[in-house]
């Protein structure tokens, strides 16, 4: 931390722990948050924990299903233009089964990737959760009132939405 903060109740230094988003004044026992901006970049920083290979999976995937599909296309599709017809039609059968492999690829590593990234930001989100209301008291919304963010594509929802900007699904 680059600043020092001070308890609202006793004016003394307040310390906080790497990574800590909430620090308990030692001598009134009053918990306080970090402000707003480090608060968010240390929520993003916690929640995001162990998504590395997921995402890194994500982008492989993606990549290798467009470059199966290009060699699809070029490799066997643009060929069989130049061929007589009596060959031409089983190459561009060919040629359109390994385009269609390569964007299969490419969606499923995307969806499936998609789905486990978003566990995992569910699981850290937990933990936090679980460890700030244990070791400083600090209650969190219940989920069951309404979570930040969409149930059925994962986007960030504001507190007042009625409906996902994304995905158009009504937020219950």
């Amino acid at each position: 931390m680059a600043q020092d903060y001070v308890c609202s109740k006793c004016e003394r230094k307040l310390e906080w722990k790497q990574g800590e988003l909430f620090s308990i004044c030692e001598y009134c026992n009053l918990s306080h948050q970090l402000p707003d901006k480090e608060y968010e970049e240390a929520w993003g920083k916690q929640v995001g924990k162990g998504t590395f290979w997921i995402k890194y999976g994500m982008i492989c995937g993606t990549i290798i299903g467009a470059l199966i599909s290009l060699a699809g296309f070029l490799g066997i599709f643009v060929p069989a233009l130049l061929m007589p017809m009596i060959f031409a039609g089983q190459y561009l059968i060919l040629g359109m089964i390994v385009i269609i492999v390569g964007i299969t690829v490419s969606a499923l590593s995307l969806k499936y990737g998609g789905r486990d990234y978003l566990q995992r930001v569910q699981q850290n989100r937990q933990k936090i959760i679980r460890k700030s209301e244990e070791q400083f008291g600090v209650e969190f919304e219940n989920e069951s009132k309404g979570s930040n963010f969409c149930d059925s594509c994962g986007k960030p929802l504001k507190k007042t939405a009625k409906f996902c900007g994304g995905c158009g699904t009504p937020v219950s």
